[in-house]
């Protein structure tokens, strides 16, 4: 008990600071502490500390930095004839904060919403709906008892209030694997309604969310499923370049690939690796492109120069790591030996490394030849990592005529 009272002394303190990583660390903690007090046994030691925990994360959650990189969310609730939908799984009031700021009315349902009934919005406005699916830290409980006047027979239920965060001992949030609203809190409420107005939009923007929340993916993966038209951006300057779960599906089943007869099939999903506050204008201005995540120009720049050199040119978007590789050296039949990044003066490689390549960007190697070019074509192999995974071409390379093509 001891190391844990130091773990969240020290995680509070570096939060109330403001040093980089805490709030992750202190989130950890909660949650540890929420799923402790479930286990079989005596949990009232972690129940009394999650009391005293929670109204200082309260504390913690309501103060906030600039929120303007916020704004083009507000923007579009004014643009669009029936405002903005957003989800979140965050606890604070960010949101609240800048839509304040900017004047663009908020809702969050609850000024409204009766246990047992479904979340009402206002549609005429243009305004933000928001729909906090883990709570937040200015809701708390507030007991509904049966009307002992009227006739009927109900069973009591817990309605949410707003509360000044500062004074909020028992905010009405989801911790962990713990679902602190219980079963007749809004949640469910706010995730069915949720799952009903998404049901009406062609694009999903997502943004600092990691996929970790199974409902919360389900939700997407039935979306996504039952509209061809659908598409989702992701912006996020962490995503992996090689995902796994959820994420993975996603890029699986959403990326640009090539379909029978070599039809390019257009993407539904594009990453944006960037933080909210530089991808975010981006994000909600376009979707996926149209044609494929990798798109080269590839061909030999004068096919009469000695030694010959091949151009690379990046015509979609930015990729990194570009590799390209020469083929098996010991083979006696191929006229091309290696591969010599231009103007090094280094010596010739079966793989070479270019290094990154923006869009509109060229990259050249030297090719190292066996012997002068003859009619017919040799290959050359080209990878390289997009926001959403490894990609690898073969091309036909004509010696003669340098011309070059993707092989099919």
């Amino acid at each position: 008990m001891e190391s844990l009272d130091r773990e969240i002394i020290e995680s509070i303190t570096s939060t109330l600071t403001g040093e980089r990583g805490s709030s992750t660390s202190l989130t950890h903690l909660i949650s540890s502490i929420a799923r402790a007090a479930v286990r079989p046994g005596d949990g009232s030691v972690y129940r009394k500390l999650e009391n005293k925990l929670l109204p200082a994360v309260c504390t913690v959650l309501s103060q906030h930095e600039d929120v303007t990189y916020l704004e083009p969310l507000a923007n579009l609730a004014r643009n669009q004839k029936h405002g903005l939908d957003i989800a979140t799984l965050n606890y604070d009031l960010t949101l609240e904060t800048m839509c304040s700021k900017v004047g663009v009315p908020v809702e969050t349902g609850m000024d409204k919403w009766i246990p047992g009934h479904p979340i009402v919005f206002d549609e005429k406005t243009k305004q933000i709906r928001l729909f906090k699916l883990h709570g937040s830290i200015d809701w708390s409980y507030r007991l509904n008892k049966p009307d002992p006047t009227k006739s009927e027979r109900l069973i009591r239920t817990q309605a949410v209030t707003k509360t000044d965060p500062s004074s909020n001992y028992s905010p009405a949030i989801v911790i962990g694997d713990r679902e602190k609203l219980g079963g007749d809190g809004p949640t469910l409420a706010l995730m069915r309604e949720f799952e009903r107005r998404l049901e009406r939009a062609d694009r999903l923007v997502v943004v600092g969310y990691s996929f970790a929340d199974n409902h919360v993916n389900a939700v997407i993966r039935n979306w996504i499923n039952t509209g061809a038209e659908r598409s989702l951006t992701v912006v996020d300057p962490s995503w992996p370049r090689f995902p796994g779960g959820f994420q993975s599906d996603l890029v699986n089943g959403l990326i640009s690939s090539y379909g029978p007869g070599s039809e390019p099939l257009p993407p539904r999903m594009n990453v944006i690796r960037k933080k909210a506050a530089q991808g975010l204008d981006e994000a909600l201005a376009q979707g996926p492109s149209s044609g494929p995540d990798t798109e080269f120009w590839l061909h030999i720049a004068e096919p009469e120069a000695d030694p010959l050199v091949l151009q690379i040119r990046n015509m979609g978007p930015d990729v990194e790591n570009v590799r390209i590789y020469a083929g098996d050296s010991t083979d006696d039949r191929r006229t091309i030996r290696g591969l010599i990044r231009r103007g090094s003066g280094g010596e010739s490689q079966q793989v070479l490394d270019l290094g990154d390549l923006p869009q509109g960007g060229v990259l050249e190697a030297e090719l190292s030849l066996r012997r002068t070019p003859e009619p017919g074509t040799e290959d050359i192999a080209l990878s390289c990592e997009t926001s959403t995974g490894l990609r690898h071409n073969i091309y036909d390379v004509r010696l003669q005529t340098g011309q070059v093509t993707l092989r099919s």
